[in-house]
């Protein structure tokens, strides 16, 4: 990979701000919303994809052209988005203005992704690690404070909040890469001590989400034979709790009572809407629910709830990505799911017997395999820290197979 050759005082300042870098992504996203100064994760995205692009600019010195092939990216994607739109407005009307004002938030997510890939190559391994640790670790008392009820400043507004993240499930994908990473690095008995706290945790905070974090991070790391005794463990656990709450999560029909299930449900069923309005080709960037919709999830929610839920976004993103692209969206998930089939690839042999990945390459897989979460069970949009994170990530990836390939990993 790319090594950036830094002076003293600019190796000593990127240590000194590597870790308030992390806390601004890690939690600015859902602190603004959660104290009503910001109505989605993407304006504290946008905050902390600037700060990232300022210290990368200020402290690395980066050939020119890695910034121009980062622009020219950007301007790819956003000349695809508005060809894309173009052909969705032959089938539906559209917002453009929404469109055009959901390209700032776009571009500071793609260029604050490119500072971030830019930053963790350039922070030393021992550096990166223990700091990446240092986060882990922060998100672990968070998880406690919000299993106890304690620090909660909202509590009575967002019943199950684990501050400063609304609910368990935005604490969860946020969680995830971080526990891949640090259960993938970490020895045996560690990694076990780190899996049982993370089953504690979803445990305690009722969080079906969490749970499959746990659950997908059990699979990466450990040996076939320990998948055995992964689900007599919890079915032993659960015999002992209560499963209303999880049973509950499965009713996956019209008139269910469950919220959470509601909106999954009204997720796909907004998928299937859009593809039949548009006959395949999508809504739009950032056209799903702007306009309402018919399906039956959606009535029973504001039946319900006396409003409209998750239109926006869809509850999961791979709905949000159907919706709005739809076959070219689909195109995209192929891709996606391309390169995580690799990535897992990658964390079981670093997990089992091969040490010798880099820490930046095994956290930008981490974050890869992470996003299945908001992708296929619970999503906030596609401004959030763990999207910027998945685009990094996947810069990363590209120079790890240039590199190879023997291809110049610096273009």
């Amino acid at each position: 990979m790319y090594n950036q050759k830094l002076t003293i005082s600019s190796s000593f300042a990127l240590r000194v701000i590597f870790v308030p870098l992390l806390i601004s992504i890690v939690f600015l996203p859902s602190g603004l919303p959660y104290f009503g100064l910001a109505s989605s994760q993407s304006m504290g995205t946008m905050l902390a994809g600037g700060l990232a692009l300022i210290l990368a600019l200020a402290l690395l010195k980066l050939p020119y052209r890695r910034l121009i092939h980062a622009v020219k990216f950007l301007i790819i994607i956003l000349l695809g988005v508005s060809l894309h739109l173009m052909m969705a407005t032959l089938q539906e009307s559209i917002n453009v203005y929404r469109t055009v004002l959901s390209f700032l938030p776009l571009s500071f997510c793609i260029l604050g992704a490119w500072a971030i890939a830019e930053i963790l190559v350039s922070v030393s391994e021992i550096s990166l690690e223990k700091n990446l640790r240092r986060v882990f670790f922060l998100l672990c008392v968070v998880a406690f404070l919000g299993a106890a009820g304690l620090l909660q400043p909202l509590g009575s507004t967002y019943s199950k909040s684990v501050f400063p993240f609304s609910e368990p499930s935005h604490f969860a994908i946020t969680y995830a890469p971080f526990l891949i990473f640090v259960c993938i690095r970490s020895h045996f008995l560690i990694r076990i001590l780190f899996l049982f706290a993370g089953l504690i945790f979803s445990l305690s905070l009722e969080s079906l989400t969490l749970l499959v974090v746990f659950i997908i991070v059990f699979f990466l790391c450990t040996k076939a034979r320990y998948w055995v005794i992964l689900a007599l463990s919890i079915t032993t656990i659960m015999s002992f709790i209560n499963l209303d709450y999880y049973i509950a999560r499965f009713d996956f029909n019209d008139q269910s009572q469950n919220i959470s299930s509601l909106v999954y449900l009204q997720g796909w069923q907004l998928i299937q809407e859009s593809l039949d309005k548009t006959y395949g080709i999508g809504l739009g960037f950032q056209q799903l629910g702007e306009f309402g919709s018919n399906v039956p999830a959606s009535h029973q929610l504001e039946l319900l709830m006396g409003q409209t839920m998750n239109l926006k976004d869809g509850g999961f993103n791979l709905s949000k990505l159907l919706s709005e692209f739809g076959v070219f969206g689909g195109v995209l998930l192929v891709c996606y799911l391309r390169i995580t089939i690799s990535a897992v690839f990658l964390l079981r042999r670093v997990a089992l017997w091969d040490k010798s990945q880099s820490a930046s390459l095994v956290f930008a897989a981490s974050s890869i395999v992470g996003y299945l979460i908001e992708m296929l069970f619970r999503g906030a949009g596609y401004f959030t820290p763990t999207t910027m994170l998945l685009i990094s990530s996947i810069f990363l990836w590209r120079r790890h197979i240039r590199r190879l390939t023997h291809v110049n990993p610096e273009i």
